[in-house]
C-alpha cells in the first residue's frame, strides 16, 4: 500500500501476484475508515506501507498547512503498528516525481487520468518496488 496523505488522500493497493495496483482518491475520513479494515485483514502483517514524507518547513505555514496529512500519517502509523506490526517506509515527495514520470507509469500500465492524488500513491508505490528490486522501471 502506498499512500500520499492530505485533504484528498491518495493511495493504492497492490496484491501479492498482481500486476495493476487499485488506485483511488478519498477524503480523510474515507480514507481512514478503509485503511482501518485493511490494517486488520490477516495478510496484512506481509505488507508494505509506504507513505509521502510530509516535513513542516517555515514555508508550510505560509502556503498551507495540511493538518489532514499529519493527521492521515499519525492515523497510519497507528493502525500499522497495533494490527499489523508495521512500520511505514516514509519517501521523499520530490524524489519520487522526477524517478516516477507520467511515461514511465504509462508504459507500466498503471497510469489513471482524473486521480492525481492517486496517480502521486502510484509513483510511491513504482518508486518503492523499484528500489527492491522488484520492479523494473521502463526507459
Amino acid at each position: 500500500m502506498a499512500v500520499d496523505p492530505g485533504g484528498t488522500t491518495g493511495w493504492c493497493l497492490l496484491r501479492a501476484g498482481e500486476t495493476i495496483p487499485e488506485t483511488f482518491q478519498h477524503t480523510p475520513y474515507e480514507f481512514e475508515k478503509k485503511a482501518h479494515e485493511i490494517f486488520q485483514r490477516p495478510d496484512a502483517r506481509n505488507a508494505i506501507l509506504i507513505v509521502e514524507r510530509f516535513t513542516i518547513t517555515a514555508a508550510t505555514a505560509k502556503k498551507s498547512q495540511q493538518p489532514e496529512a499529519l493527521e492521515i500519517i499519525g492515523t497510519l502509523k497507528y493502525l500499522a503498528k497495533f494490527y499489523a506490526k508495521l512500520t511505514p517506509n516514509f519517501q521523499s515527495p520530490a524524489d519520487v516525481m522526477r524517478l516516477v514520470t507520467d511515461q514511465r507509469l504509462k508504459a507500466l500500465g498503471w497510469y489513471r487520468p482524473g486521480i492525481p492524488h492517486g496517480m502521486d500513491s502510484l509513483r510511491h508505490l513504482a518508486a518503492a518496488l523499484a528500489r527492491r528490486g522488484e520492479l523494473r522501471l521502463p526507459t
